[in-house]
């Protein structure tokens, strides 16, 4: 969702048209496969960072999503084909998907079970959205009064000097 560029971020281009950005990305999500940024498929993660935008609004403003957003949601997250595995490490027994291609599919699947975990372990009341027109980043509320309005102090400083400066225009 916040891979998108607004002003007030570091990013002053489209991240996702970027080779080394992407591997970063899928590194840092632990997200292994092979992904050729072709047109189709920046595309594809275009349309898919845009879905969850607007999931994320309809969260925010209306606190839910519809039925038609869900059966997206989960076909997203059947695209991918995938396998289960049993590891047995140091005494422990875990279970692991492992996909059966590492394509945008796989990609695009991860993304949406990512997306489908935040809305099933935290708190929906929680997720906010910047108040800076300028930015509009997602972020988590972890404030004890819940009342963050801004996605870093940065943002909330800046509207903070362009609500003073408006007052002292208007004296």
């Amino acid at each position: 969702m916040n891979s998108q560029w607004y002003n007030t971020h570091k990013t002053y281009a489209e991240p996702l048209k970027d080779p080394k950005w992407m591997g970063k990305f899928l590194d840092y999500w632990n997200i292994q496969a092979e992904l050729e940024l072709t047109e189709d498929n920046l595309r594809i993660l275009l349309d898919l960072r845009m879905k969850i935008t607007h999931y994320i609004e309809k969260i925010f403003y209306y606190n839910e999503i519809n039925q038609k957003d869900v059966d997206q949601i989960n076909n997203y997250l059947g695209l991918s084909k995938v396998k289960r595995k049993l590891i047995y490490c140091n005494g422990e027994y875990t279970s692991q998907l492992i996909p059966i291609t590492r394509d945008i599919k796989w990609i695009i699947s991860e993304i949406a079970a990512s997306f489908v975990k935040f809305l099933a372990e935290y708190d929906n009341e929680r997720i906010r959205i910047c108040e800076n027109p300028d930015c509009r980043w997602v972020f988590y509320d972890e404030s004890r009064s819940r009342t963050r309005r801004w996605c870093d102090s940065k943002c909330g400083n800046l509207m903070k000097v362009r609500r003073f400066r408006e007052k002292q225009k208007n004296k």
